[in-house]
């Protein structure tokens, strides 16, 4: 109802629900359910597991695995609460960020307790901010009140203050503690805090990166036009150098449709025949394009990522066009003469993305 969601928009401005729909548009359909099907992830989401962890080398697609995890859990357990965080290195918040978040997700669920609400709106009532551990203890209160629940973190190696980590451990050491609550977390392989009962390794499907480049070269139409030996080809050797991890196959195929507008095949063969099984060499070659590119685009491109970079915190659309207008000594915002979005994501050649849902801009990142 109306007061709920206003006592939610109080408890925090973060919107994760926004962050797993981008995640969600941008999923290919038929990749990760290798994964989601994997034992020790049916035995976490069937209950049987208080904390997994999953951990990964950076670009094999744990935000997407816990994007999917989210979203069957949602559907499996229509009645049970699926909360969720996801942690970004440019946006550093305090415990307390991130369990107001939480509680927020919690309070528009339509089965929350009312008691949940009551001392929501109590500690609103007065003038002093709630502190954490008064948060800490409603979230908790409520979670044992529900037969299930799961919670899961994505990034957790995203958080740089240690003192947050710890107190996030410690909090979902309470939670699992009562037996209703399944935490799952994602990170890299260095996080040595987490004390999980089974560990689960995130690889990049080799069946999966070959369905994800399958899928882009269906959307570029010269290739739709092209021998499917020709497909073949190019999704062999784009799976080859992509050296298992999906954000290489990614940037290729950004190569690969840069490429192809010009409409020669030859073009994408050369192309093909100048791709890296290296990340920071992938990189240096999409900078290197984007620089031969005449002098006023490239200048540009160097604005959007030094926004994107020094940014306070994430940007969106609107205001990273806003930014760009002014760089270029208009002392008053136009919006009908913004550089469009499609010009911005074209010139970034696959470094910038923008989510669909959230309007969030964004550099591609190692996750």
């Amino acid at each position: 109802d109306h007061e709920r969601e206003v006592l939610a928009n109080r408890l925090s401005s973060l919107d994760f629900g926004k962050v797993l729909a981008d995640n969600l548009d941008a999923h290919t359909e038929g990749t990760g359910a290798g994964l989601i099907a994997c034992p020790e992830m049916e035995g976490w989401m069937n209950g049987k597991l208080g904390l997994l962890w999953c951990y990964g080398n950076p670009g094999v697609g744990k935000t997407m695995i816990s994007s999917l995890v989210i979203k069957t859990l949602t559907k499996k357990n229509p009645t049970a609460p699926v909360l969720f965080i996801y942690c970004n290195h440019t946006s550093q918040l305090a415990t307390r960020n991130y369990l107001g978040a939480v509680l927020k997700q919690l309070l528009i669920y339509p089965f929350v307790t009312e008691s949940m609400t009551k001392a929501i709106k109590a500690i609103y009532s007065r003038p002093q901010i709630p502190d954490q551990k008064e948060l800490q203890s409603i979230l908790t209160k409520e979670l044992s009140q529900h037969s299930k629940a799961f919670l899961v973190l994505d990034a957790f190696d995203e958080i740089f203050e240690e003192t947050v980590r710890h107190d996030l451990v410690k909090l979902f050491e309470e939670l699992i503690s009562g037996g209703q609550t399944h935490v799952m977390i994602t990170s890299r392989p260095h996080i040595r805090s987490i004390k999980a009962e089974v560990v689960l390794e995130i690889v990049a499907d080799s069946v999966d990166i070959r369905t994800f480049i399958n899928s882009e070269i269906g959307k570029i139409p010269i290739l739709n036009r092209t021998p499917w030996e020709f497909k073949d080809k190019i999704i062999k050797e784009v799976q080859q150098k992509s050296s298992g991890i999906f954000l290489l196959a990614k940037l290729h195929m950004s190569t690969i449709h840069q490429k192809a507008k010009r409409g020669r095949p030859s073009d994408v063969t050369a192309a093909l025949q100048g791709l890296h099984n290296n990340f920071d060499k992938t990189y240096q070659d999409v900078l290197e394009r984007i620089q031969q590119e005449d002098s006023e685009s490239s200048d540009i491109f160097y604005c959007i990522i030094s926004w994107i970079l020094l940014s306070y915190r994430s940007l969106k659309i609107e205001e990273l066009q806003s930014a760009l207008q002014l760089m270029d000594r208009k002392y008053e915002l136009d919006p009908s003469d913004f550089l469009d979005q499609d010009y911005i994501i074209g010139l970034c050649q696959g470094l910038v993305i923008i989510g669909n849902e959230s309007g969030t801009v964004s550099l591609i990142r190692r996750c």
